[in-house]
């Protein structure tokens, strides 16, 4: 089974032409101007911009649809997910209300397979960096 690897833009991943990796762009916000992230504005374009503008950028996640077509994507390739291997669904925060509904609106994908999904929390490095209110999906390789 190939592994692919979906992230997005925020990764900074730059040898994006890698047959096993999806970069989703986040968009980033210009003065009421968006770009998508290394799609119509390269590195050098932003910083070149931060030094024009008079208002700092800003900047969105990507929809969680976006993730889902990209998942499908993959998925319908691959025959699906196997979830025979291991997976990871975290969240940052106190709350697991967000990574919750994700799971309910994307029952489709998994209820068929499996009874229910591991939760977990993600640790306090992630945690400095996210903050509270995101949820991540990891898939382990067993060697």
């Amino acid at each position: 089974m190939d592994i692919k690897i979906i992230t997005d833009s925020a990764s900074d991943i730059v040898d994006s032409q890698r047959s096993d990796l999806i970069v989703l762009p986040m968009t980033i916000t210009f003065n009421g101007v968006e770009y998508q992230d290394g799609i119509n504005l390269s590195h050098r374009e932003f910083y070149e911009k931060l030094i024009e503008s008079d208002e700092l950028p800003t900047t969105s996640q990507i929809a969680p649809y976006a993730f889902e077509e990209a998942i499908r994507k993959v998925t319908t390739e691959a025959g699906g997910i196997d979830f025979d291997m291991p997976y990871f669904l975290g969240y940052t925060g106190l709350s697991d209300a967000l990574l919750q509904k994700y799971i309910s609106d994307s029952k489709d994908i998994w209820m068929e397979h499996v009874e229910s999904l591991p939760v977990f929390t993600v640790g306090g490095t992630i945690g400095t960096h996210v903050g509270p209110g995101a949820i991540a999906l990891a898939f382990f390789a067993l060697h």
